[in-house]
């Protein structure tokens, strides 16, 4: 565990010979039109292809204790941070997810703020960035507490009904125990680090697997015992403390911050931002409210789960590869029917962030954008073409997009069939 920092001038390293995603499709001249115009500004970096994904944050320090398949990596963050030039960063994360961006900008001593729309990822985000200065003694005292006291502690009562068969019969009443035991600790900080801990061992609990699309119940896996996972989760964050932080990282670490909050909705912060760092979620693939019901539910008892961000279904396109990709989906069965209005209501959505991100910004600002393309039934989505197309129009210019593998020692020759991540890097300068 170590927080490892990539060569600098990887960046803007490049290989020559570069491959071309296959847009493929019943109808492709608006796609392939794209792909055309911004062919200059592709470059192929397969060696940034582990940054753009969240598994190496596996063996960082804090960041360790939330790994989620849709996020990216310190290494990533750090990199750009690194080759960005401005006298003063000031970084906005709009979809900040567990707080990767905030965490990395603060280690590298600078502002940042997030915005989400879930409470699981604000709470995470905020919680992260405290790890560093919680107090441990206090928090193992609690821990311990809650764990010998568990016995005579009423298991909290949840609003939403939580799917069956997700947990063991055991597992489910220990953590409706913990959560009792979390709510009585009186310390704030203490109770927010509980909590953030609370949230990691959940799934680890459970029979579900979320690391595909959506939260489906795995008959193979093997559910932990939830008091041991705690346990697990305090030596985690021990051992993340015996790693020291650069001087100064404290300061940013009390001011950085993430708050809920729709991005389609017209954002404000403190100081303009200079720098946009993030990964728009993925359209027809994550459902983010359904995936981690069972985190919100037990977490929130209280709470109903947050709707997944919607439009009305007189949703109008009116980009030409957008409106093309989604016009080519044949109508055969109700999801495809779900799958085209999903489509809309994401890009009606996306359209209005990246407005709204960028009327944020300041005069000269650099926006790093993490995507990943798509396919559905032969139809290419290429969302790095489409949100740079976008963001052109609002106002931006396109350096780069630098094109990765999501694939370890990928083969040229089945490129086609993968799916590909692209670092997207545009510039404002008005």
């Amino acid at each position: 565990m170590k927080f490892k920092r990539l060569k600098k001038d990887l960046w803007n390293k490049q290989r020559q010979n570069k491959p071309e995603i296959e847009i493929t499709g019943r109808k492709t001249n608006e796609r392939k039109k794209l792909q055309e115009k911004y062919r200059d500004k592709t470059r192929y970096t397969p060696h940034l292809n582990n940054a753009t994904r969240w598994h190496p944050n596996k063996n960082t320090p804090y960041l360790c204790l939330h790994q989620y398949n849709e996020g990216f990596s310190f290494q990533l963050v750090d990199l750009i941070l690194r080759n960005i030039n401005q006298k003063e960063k000031n970084i906005l994360d709009p979809y900040c997810g567990v707080g990767t961006t905030l965490f990395t900008a603060a280690y590298n001593q600078t502002k940042a703020h997030g915005f989400d729309t879930l409470p699981m990822a604000t709470h995470i985000s905020n919680t992260i960035l405290k790890y560093p200065t919680t107090n441990l003694k206090q928090t193992e005292k609690q821990t311990k507490k809650i764990i010998d006291n568990l016995h005579n502690l009423k298991p909290t009562t949840t609003k939403q009904k939580i799917p069956p068969n997700t947990f063991p019969p055991k597992n489910l009443l220990e953590l409706k125990k913990i959560r009792t035991g979390i709510q009585n600790t009186t310390n704030r900080q203490t109770k927010q680090t509980l909590l953030a801990l609370y949230i990691s061992i959940i799934n680890p609990s459970s029979n579900t697997d979320n690391t595909g699309k959506t939260l489906t119940i795995n008959p193979n896996k093997k559910p932990q015992k939830p008091t041991k996972l705690l346990k697990k989760r305090l030596k985690t964050l021990k051992k993340s403390r015996k790693h020291p932080l650069p001087k100064n990282t404290k300061k940013y670490l009390k001011t950085n911050k993430c708050t809920q909050q729709n991005t389609t909705k017209t954002i404000k912060t403190k100081t303009k931002p200079n720098i946009i760092i993030t990964s728009p979620p993925y359209p027809d693939k994550y459902n983010y409210q359904q995936k981690y019901q069972l985190e919100h539910t037990l977490t929130w008892p209280n709470q109903k789960n947050p709707k997944q961000t919607t439009t009305t279904t007189n949703t109008k396109i009116t980009h030409p590869a957008t409106k093309e990709t989604i016009n080519s989906i044949k109508t055969e069965t109700p999801k495809d029917k779900q799958t085209k209005q999903t489509l809309k209501n994401y890009f009606q959505n996306l359209t209005k962030a990246l407005k709204n991100t960028y009327n944020t910004t300041q005069k000269q600002t650099h926006a790093i954008y993490i995507t990943e393309n798509l396919n559905y039934k032969n139809e290419t989505i290429p969302l790095d073409l489409i949100i740079t197309d976008i963001s052109q129009k609002h106002g931006y210019k396109p350096k780069t997009l630098k094109t990765t593998w999501t694939n370890k020692n990928p083969n040229p020759n089945k490129y086609k069939k993968h799916q590909n991540r692209t670092i997207i890097h545009l510039t404002k300068n008005t």
